[in-house]
């Protein structure tokens, strides 16, 4: 695990015992995965990316207007529904969107599903 702070993060869970899934992506292309339920051994796994590629999904976020989004995307009186938060520590500066049974739109699908593609 590194000490520096990921330049993105994300984490997802599906209400109580369905599971998890956190992504750590630092600037050096080091992805960090992990995933697991409350009744399986959580599986944890390391590998590298080009920076390059790092670097372009974080333009991507930047140019698509993620740092001006909401910080909430709530959807209340929901049980055991599903919740992600999504954050970016760039140019000084960090972001996190925190959705709650409630997206942005697809935009913001979009931003995951090619997150998980760039962990994988």
């Amino acid at each position: 695990m590194s000490f520096e702070k990921p330049i993105l993060s994300y984490e997802h869970g599906e209400g109580g015992w369905l599971g998890f899934t956190k992504i750590r992506i630092y600037a050096d292309g080091t992805v960090e995965t992990e995933k697991g339920t409350a009744t399986t051994e959580k599986i944890s796994s390391t590998r590298g990316i080009p920076q390059s590629r790092v670097q372009s999904f974080v333009d991507y976020l930047v140019n698509l207007g993620f740092m001006s989004m909401d910080s909430e995307y709530i959807r209340h009186g929901v049980f055991d529904g599903w919740h992600d938060t999504l954050t970016l520590n760039y140019g000084g500066r960090s972001k996190a969107v925190r959705c709650s049974n409630k997206s942005p739109g697809p935009e913001y699908k979009q931003l995951v599903e090619l997150l998980r593609k760039l962990a994988e």
